[in-house]
């Protein structure tokens, strides 16, 4: 009787998961055109400089997925514009342990490392991207910033 219990207890365990990975499965499909459509929301709230709807709105995306790099990196940008330097960087710095290689984020982490006059760390991750990207003109443009900064020009 015990193992025909625990049969039964196995068929219910297994049935639930799988209708649970079915409803999953269609609550996803959904949510990549949700998350498609409030990211475009955002991105014209961010052309209209309404970082306050773009916070809003990058917080719901990021609420359904933890890995929309360019909901992140627009939400540390709005931020920026609202001189909320400290949790831009924050979300600067989360942003660069997922995903390290992101030009982007670490190009806006450097701009606000320079901004909170946090000059060494500024200058070791420019000397590290000057070797990784010769070609990107804003790695100058930041160096140049640094060097107005520090009063380093050479």
């Amino acid at each position: 009787m015990k193992e025909s219990k625990l049969v039964t207890l196995f068929y219910t365990i297994f049935f639930v998961i799988f209708i649970c990975s079915i409803i999953f499965s269609c609550i996803n499909e959904i949510d990549a055109g949700f998350l498609e459509e409030k990211y475009s929301e955002a991105l014209q709230a961010y052309s209209r400089k309404d970082f306050n709807l773009v916070l809003d709105l990058c917080n719901q995306i990021t609420y359904y997925t933890q890995n929309n790099f360019e909901a992140e990196l627009l939400k540390a940008k709005s931020f920026f514009f609202l001189g909320k330097n400290e949790e831009c960087l924050k979300t600067i710095k989360k942003l660069q342990r997922k995903f390290p290689n992101f030009t982007e984020a670490t190009i806006w982490y450097i701009r606000i490392l320079i901004l909170l006059q946090e000059n060494d760390t500024a200058k070791q991750i420019l000397d590290k991207q000057i070797r990784l990207n010769r070609s990107d003109w804003r790695i100058y443009y930041l160096y140049s910033l640094l060097a107005e900064q520090t009063e380093n020009y050479e």
